[in-house]
């Protein structure tokens, strides 16, 4: 059973979000495609209800691109599309709160197949069995003006940003498709010398971004990216009550 808890985390109260302005093309800029190989882990607290986006590199009006969400019924989503055209949803049977583990790690793998049988999702480090991917073609997810994490819209969203309310830690973005040892190796991290160490993870050389929420400079309006990338995120609208936390 684990019973881990962060320190410090980015608090989001449902109005707030981060950008990453301007990113260059492709996984390595934090910005992958529909063709490219990546991959994305965060930890949510599995205590309490969360909903809203995650992350996009949507950039709105049409413009197709990576969704990751919880829905008001608190099922966890991968989408691909726009807000004008494909869209493709595949749902967690059952929504990812667990009150007897803390905070949950969530991973989505990606093979750059271009098509939605390429993706694997693991909790808690190990693959779950509550995904189940049919086949699907997916194209035209290119390269964005805009990411961000805390907010996002998608096709049957209305073109409105679904903004996320609660807790995020420890964001990570990889230009692999993570294996099942490497993600095994995050879920383990968080017992490592430092904090959360992944700079010593045997896949480091992929890694693109890592938002954690507790770099001796994050604040309400800059998230640090701790990977040697530089890819830092903007805080937009967050006041003394969110932003950047201690965790009681």
């Amino acid at each position: 059973m684990n019973q881990w808890k962060p320190k410090t985390g980015v608090y989001f109260d449902g109005t707030d979000y981060f950008t990453l302005a301007s990113p260059g093309a492709g996984i390595a800029n934090a910005n992958p495609t529909h063709d490219e190989a990546w991959s994305i882990s965060f930890w949510i607290d599995g205590y309490v209800y969360s909903t809203g986006t995650i992350y996009t590199n949507d950039g709105g009006s049409g413009d197709p691109g990576w969704h990751i969400q919880i829905d008001s019924s608190g099922r966890l989503k991968i989408k691909a599309g726009s807000t004008s055209g494909q869209t493709y949803t595949s749902v967690m049977t059952q929504g990812i709160y667990d009150r007897e583990s803390g905070f949950v790690n969530v991973v989505f793998t990606y093979d750059g197949s271009a098509n939605r049988t390429g993706w694997t999702v693991y909790s808690n480090g190990k693959k779950d069995p509550r995904w189940s991917f049919t086949s699907s073609s997916i194209s035209s997810i290119g390269s964005t003006s805009t990411i961000k994490v805390g907010a996002g819209t998608s096709s049957g969203d209305s073109n409105t940003d679904i903004m996320y309310y609660r807790v995020l830690n420890n964001i990570s973005m990889w230009s692999k498709a993570l294996s099942d040892a490497e993600v095994h190796e995050i879920y383990h991290s968080q017992g490592a010398p430092g904090a959360n160490n992944l700079l010593r993870h045997s896949a480091a050389s992929n890694l693109v971004a890592w938002w954690l929420g507790s770099h001796p400079s994050d604040s309400k309006t800059t998230v640090y990216d701790r990977s040697s990338n530089s890819n830092n995120l903007t805080g937009n609208g967050f006041d003394s009550h969110n932003g950047v936390i201690t965790l009681r």
